[in-house]
């Protein structure tokens, strides 16, 4: 076994041995001969101990087992060879020694510790899920022998089909093997056969209006067929082709038809009639096509942006209205707009997956975004807390400064006809209790009684507001609902300062037509909801109670199930019934300048009747404010976007006045005006590739000054965004790398300017139709080959073979620092009890006699005494003293004064000594342990 030294210095310390030696030999220990030399040998040892332990002195050995660690490939390439890779799996873990440790990596585009070495592994299935769209070997390779114990042989096991896109495994295999690491290769069958691939869709960057787009198709096959081929621009279906794919690559030209301005999408299918993967029949392109401002109108109900596509058509813009489900769920859909505007829409109209993708493309696209009010959007329409809130300048929360009108609201009700519909009305009813404030206002119809059942009063004693609807016993089934909200009128007509409201909660089967009364109502400032349970199944019914909303300005809600009626007062009170709306006439006040107000007489604005309560944000701009200070108009910049919010509506709700003067218009569009971007410089071309998992990104800026800096803002598909600075590479041209390593459509905005100011835009696009993965398939052998004889191994024929490969030996250093100094501790007080301690024949002979001393049967107490006197009768004969007689009851006389002891003959050196204390004495009987113990306390009091 060799031996290694972690610290050499640390022998220094061998010169404490020299030292030792001298100081000895110069002034050797009061000790004999032989106890000296121990002790030196001794103190000799514990400081080479010592020496040698700093020194980091150490065994080197060569361990006989192994720690396998298996790679195995879980990208997309290799999913039809996943019980394979599995079954193999298992094997290796039957096959390894007892004394073998086993780990399992996982790759795709990263690799994934799947389980750290273990002597007991027992694989069942893959846990980890990495990014299947890419096969990082080099980076599995990496991982793999970061895993290897220090104490057993290196060995790596690859099960791949050897389709590696991403980074060098053979000069990771390579360095490995210089290491001491073994690298085998397990190749995993994966189905071969003909096949047809679409390799890109090439379409230029950015052209101009009205132009036919020439699109090119690359094409590869590895056996000569025929098909298919189906070209869709924006998902429409322009072009169907016949074309024969010969042996190799091929090309497929297309002549798009012209497109209107905005971002386009080229899809391309072929359906070859010979193919084994489908998977790589597709192939995408994005172009743009420069021209007119469009803006994506999004509208919350029919008719809600009828002005405002008039202004924006008026101003030379090209509006699209679509509904809220209609809104593009990505930002590349998105990007064929310049801006949107949203008029009156519900958060709740707008999927989860829209909203982020409206936030992203105003963040890191600079889509301009526009947001109008109306009784439903905002923070009546559920907005708080939304990607569409975080992208606007304003905040939903109301700002507790603000003192909001209170609200008074009667509920008109009616029976279900259902045996528990009563109980779940007056359920319903606390419900809506619960969520007014004490300065709010709460009365309720039956359907019964004349006037209100309840009494419109102020919630300032919600228990005896609770009390009082538990005693409404039935709400009866009307005939007819205008004498309640006739009642509910007159009650409400009392409260001047406060936002007057009628729900009607009914099932339709009523009498009358009450447009009429409903709408003379909504202009003396009460707002009439209703609530529809259709529970006869009646259309008409329904479209009834539909009326009575619309023609009352409130909000309508439908259900065909009574219990739902607790849930639909809730929402109705959320929207209407929250002092979010602010019903009063007032004037807007200039608060801050801006280019939105621009070509406006801003002395004859006319006054507004009201709006959507909100509070700005910390970095908006409010441009128009009202008389309690809230923001009617507020715009920032967000991101690379620009939004603006406005308040109030564009209907005519709050805004009659408005929409009568002819600077409604003008204002309208401005808004939209000021969040468009900086529109597509043809001075700025673009050109995005991808290699591997990168996209490479080239901007040409013509007659570009020496001072300009270029940004790219990337959008993933996943609508993560990262910005990338460009870096100046020749004159006017810029270049940068993205991260590239997901499958859809990557949208870049390329901005440049000086001093912060931005001077040119441009926005092109990366489509990534389908894994890279299948972009070539089958089991590259000869790559598997040539990683295997980089990295010292061979290709297993079985995973069984694993373990019977000759693993090259690796040495473990084992630190002996502990046990020398562990042995250093155990001879120091050796030594010095050498030194400091003197041991005698008497000593060893009375140690001796202890240990192996018997404990004797207890005697009977007269006999030990009788044993005891007798000695001490013999004592004191010896000595010349008179022997005590004992009389025969036990009894002693009184003691008599013992004669002196004869004193000791001077020694040899004339010290004339005392009398020795106990001379004369017999010796101590043999055995007698205490007689001795006696002598020996004498003999040390001389």
């Amino acid at each position: 076994m060799a031996i290694s030294l972690a610290q050499p210095l640390g022998l220094l310390g061998l010169a404490a041995v020299a030292v030792a030696v001298l100081v000895w030999m110069r002034d050797p220990p009061p000790l004999s001969r032989i106890r000296a030399r121990l002790s030196l040998g001794l103190r000799v040892l514990i400081l080479a101990l010592l020496a040698f332990a700093l020194a980091g002195l150490g065994a080197i050995r060569t361990p006989s087992a192994q720690a396998l660690v298996v790679l195995a490939d879980r990208s997309a390439s290799v999913t039809s060879a996943s019980d394979q890779e599995k079954a193999a799996i298992r094997q290796l873990a039957t096959a390894r020694g007892t004394a073998d440790q086993m780990a399992m990596v996982t790759f795709g585009r990263e690799a994934v510790v799947e389980n750290p070495p273990d002597a007991g592994l027992a694989f069942t299935d893959f846990a980890a899920t990495p990014n299947p769209n890419y096969t990082a070997l080099e980076e599995a390779l990496r991982l793999g022998s970061s895993l290897l114990p220090a104490d057993l042989r290196h060995h790596l096991v690859v099960l791949s089909d050897g389709r590696q896109n991403i980074g060098d495994a053979v000069t990771e295999a390579r360095l490995l093997r210089s290491q001491g690491t073994r690298v085998d290769v397990l190749p995993l069958q994966v189905l071969a056969g003909p096949d047809v691939r679409v390799d890109s869709v090439d379409v230029p960057a950015a052209v101009p209006p009205g132009t036919r787009v020439h699109a090119r198709v690359q094409v590869a096959s590895n056996v000569a067929t025929s098909g298919v081929a189906r070209v869709f621009l924006d998902r429409a279906l322009v072009a169907e082709l016949n074309p024969a794919y010969p042996s190799g690559p091929s090309t497929i030209d297309v002549t798009l038809p012209p497109a209107g301005p905005g971002f386009h999408d080229v899809r391309v299918e072929i359906s070859p009639a010979t193919d084994t993967y489908s998977e790589n029949n597709v192939g995408e392109g994005l172009f743009q096509v420069l021209g007119a401002q469009r803006v994506l109108v999004v509208e919350g109900h029919p008719g809600a942006a009828a002005n405002l596509v008039g202004a924006l058509q008026a101003a030379s813009m090209e509006p699209s209205v679509v509904g809220p489900g209609q809104v593009p769920t990505q930002p590349s859909g998105l990007a064929a707009y310049q801006a949107m505007a949203l008029v009156d829409v519900p958060a709740g109209d707008l999927s989860p997956d829209r909203q982020q993708a409206i936030q992203a493309a105003v963040r890191d696209l600079g889509l301009g975004l526009a947001a109008f009010g109306g009784p439903d959007t905002f923070g009546p329409g559920g907005m708080a807390g939304t990607p569409v809130e975080a992208a606007l300048p304003i905040d939903m929360q109301i700002s507790d400064r603000v003192q909001k009108p209170p609200i008074a609201v009667v509920l008109v009700l009616e029976s279900m006809e259902d045996s528990q519909a009563d109980s779940v009305m007056r359920g319903a009813a606390r419900a809506v209790v619960d969520k007014l404030t004490s300065k709010d206002y709460i009365g309720m119809t039956d359907s019964i009684s004349n006037g209100l059942a309840v009494p419109l009063q102020q919630v300032k004693d919600k228990a005896a507001l609770t009390k009082a609807i538990a005693g409404v016993q039935s709400f009866g089934d009307a005939g007819s609902y205008a004498p309640f909200i006739a009642a509910a009128a007159d009650a409400l007509a009392a409260q001047k300062t406060a936002v007057k409201h009628i729900i009607v909660l009914g099932d339709g089967d009523t009498q009358g037509d009450y447009a009429t009364q409903v709408q003379a109502l909504a202009a003396k400032g009460i707002t009439v909801s209703s609530i529809g349970i259709n529970v006869h199944g009646q259309a008409a019914m329904m479209d009834q109670m539909h009326a009575i909303a619309r023609d009352g300005k409130g909000r309508f809600y439908q259900s065909n199930d009574p219990s739902q009626v607790p849930q639909l007062l809730l929402e109705e009170t959320q929207k209407g019934l929250k002092p979010w709306i602010v019903e009063q006439r007032f004037k807007p006040a200039i608060d801050s300048p801006s280019s939105v107000l621009s070509g406006l007489d801003l002395a004859a604005l006319p006054p507004l009747d009201g709006y959507v309560a909100s509070t700005p944000k910390a970095a908006a701009e409010v441009i128009l404010r009202s008389a309690q200070q809230d923001p009617v108009l507020a715009q920032w910049q967000y991101g690379l976007g620009r939004a603006v919010a406005w308040t109030s509506d564009i209907e005519g709700r709050w805004t009659h006045d408005m929409l009568a003067s002819p600077q409604s218009g003008r204002l309208m569009a401005n808004q939209v005006a000021w969040t468009l971007p900086l529109r597509d410089d043809p001075d700025l071309s673009l050109q995005v590739t991808s290699s591997g998992d990168s996209g490479h990104l080239i901007a040409q800026l013509r007659n570009a000054a020496t001072d300009v800096t270029s940004i790219a803002s990337v959008l993933a598909p996943d609508l993560t965004a990262v910005q990338v600075p460009l870096q100046l590479t020749a004159p006017g041209r810029y270049e940068g790398d993205f991260p590239a390593d997901q499958v859809g459509s990557y949208v870049v905005k390329v901005t440049a300017g000086r001093q912060g100011r931005v001077e040119h835009s441009a926005t092109a696009g990366l489509a990534m139709a389908y894994s890279p993965e299948f972009r070539f398939l089958g089991t590259d052998l000869p790559a598997l080959q040539e990683l295997a004889r980089a990295g010292g191994g061979s290709v297993l024929g079985s995973a069984a073979d694993a373990f019977k490969q000759v693993v090259p030996p690796t040495q473990v250093q084992v630190s002996l620092a502990a046990l020398l100094l562990a042995i250093a501790v155990v001879l120091l007080p050796i030594d010095i009890a050498l030194r400091r301690l003197v041991f005698r024949r008497a000593d060893a002979e009375l140690w001796t006699a202890l240990v192996r001393r018997t404990e004797a049967a207890p005697a009977e107490v007269e006999a030990t005494l009788g044993r005891l006197r007798g000695r001490m009768d013999r004592r004191r004969g010896a000595t010349g003293l008179p022997v005590t007689p004992v009389t025969p009851d036990g009894e002693r006389p009184p003691p008599v004064v013992a004669a002196m002891p004869t004193p000791r003959a001077p020694d040899p050196g004339g010290a004339t000594p005392g009398p020795e204390v106990g001379a004369g004495l017999p010796p101590a009987e043999p055995g007698d342990l205490a007689a001795r113990l006696l002598e020996r306390r004498r003999r040390k009091e001389r």
